[in-house]
Protein backbone atom coordinates (compact mmCIF):
# COMPACT_ATOMS: atom_id res chain seq x y z
CA UNK A 1 0.00 0.00 0.00
CA UNK A 2 1.88 3.27 -1.09
CA UNK A 3 1.81 6.26 1.59
CA UNK A 4 -0.45 9.44 0.47
CA UNK A 5 -1.35 12.62 2.46
CA UNK A 6 -4.63 14.35 1.39
CA UNK A 7 -4.63 18.29 1.62
CA UNK A 8 -8.15 19.82 0.52
CA UNK A 9 -7.71 23.01 -0.15
CA UNK A 10 -11.21 25.19 0.74
CA UNK A 11 -13.30 27.37 -1.20
CA UNK A 12 -11.93 29.90 2.03
CA UNK A 13 -8.29 29.23 1.26
CA UNK A 14 -8.03 27.58 4.25
CA UNK A 15 -5.92 24.26 4.35
CA UNK A 16 -7.14 20.95 5.73
CA UNK A 17 -5.11 17.35 6.63
CA UNK A 18 -8.10 15.21 7.09
CA UNK A 19 -10.47 17.23 8.90
CA UNK A 20 -8.23 19.19 10.15
CA UNK A 21 -7.54 22.54 9.31
CA UNK A 22 -3.07 23.10 9.67
CA UNK A 23 -1.59 26.57 9.30
CA UNK A 24 0.99 26.55 6.18
CA UNK A 25 3.65 26.17 9.49
CA UNK A 26 2.40 22.75 10.29
CA UNK A 27 1.63 21.74 6.45
CA UNK A 28 5.40 21.80 5.64
CA UNK A 29 6.02 20.08 8.72
CA UNK A 30 3.51 17.34 7.69
CA UNK A 31 5.11 17.23 4.47
CA UNK A 32 8.21 16.98 5.60
CA UNK A 33 7.73 14.10 8.17
CA UNK A 34 5.58 12.40 5.17
CA UNK A 35 8.79 12.68 3.32
CA UNK A 36 11.34 11.06 6.02
CA UNK A 37 8.43 8.48 6.99
CA UNK A 38 8.46 7.08 2.94
CA UNK A 39 9.66 9.08 0.25
CA UNK A 40 7.71 8.37 -2.44
CA UNK A 41 4.78 9.21 -0.29
CA UNK A 42 1.94 10.84 -2.68
CA UNK A 43 0.51 13.86 -1.67
CA UNK A 44 -3.16 14.24 -3.43
CA UNK A 45 -4.38 17.98 -3.56
CA UNK A 46 -7.96 18.39 -3.42
CA UNK A 47 -9.35 21.42 -4.30
CA UNK A 48 -12.42 23.25 -4.67
CA UNK A 49 -13.48 24.07 -8.08
CA UNK A 50 -13.04 28.25 -7.34
CA UNK A 51 -9.64 27.64 -5.39
CA UNK A 52 -7.43 30.47 -7.22
CA UNK A 53 -4.85 27.90 -9.25
CA UNK A 54 -1.91 29.73 -7.97
CA UNK A 55 -2.86 28.59 -4.39
CA UNK A 56 -2.65 24.76 -5.84
CA UNK A 57 0.15 25.41 -7.36
CA UNK A 58 1.95 26.95 -4.50
CA UNK A 59 1.20 23.59 -2.34
CA UNK A 60 2.96 21.60 -5.15
CA UNK A 61 5.72 23.49 -4.87
CA UNK A 62 5.67 23.49 -1.18
CA UNK A 63 5.58 19.31 -0.92
CA UNK A 64 8.29 19.91 -4.03
CA UNK A 65 10.68 21.45 -1.66
CA UNK A 66 10.79 19.02 0.95
CA UNK A 67 11.11 16.35 -1.33
CA UNK A 68 7.57 14.96 -2.13
CA UNK A 69 7.74 14.56 -6.25
CA UNK A 70 4.59 12.08 -6.81
CA UNK A 71 1.80 14.48 -6.80
CA UNK A 72 -1.96 14.62 -8.21
CA UNK A 73 -4.81 16.89 -8.19
CA UNK A 74 -8.33 16.15 -7.92
CA UNK A 75 -11.20 18.91 -8.46
CA UNK A 76 -14.23 18.50 -6.35
CA UNK A 77 -17.27 19.26 -8.58
CA UNK A 78 -18.82 21.43 -6.02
Amino acid sequence: ADASITVTIALSGAVMVGQQVVADAELDAMLQAAYVKDATTQVVLLADKGVPHGRVVGLMERAKAVGLTRLAIATSPN
